[in-house]
């Protein structure tokens, strides 16, 4: 069974995985990349019509 010695930004702490600073790195290099392509489609929409 594992344990943490310590809860730190590393970790997540009290939050969990959530919290874990590679994780939020992670989550917003997706929103930005979700975010672009979002916009190509709606240019590309626009362009059709």
């Amino acid at each position: 069974m594992q344990s943490i010695i310590e809860n730190n930004f590393l970790n997540g702490g009290d939050f969990g995985f959530e919290g874990f600073i590679l994780s939020i790195i992670f989550q917003i290099i997706f929103i930005v990349i979700w975010a672009y392509y979002r916009k190509q489609e709606r240019t590309q929409t626009r362009k059709k019509l």
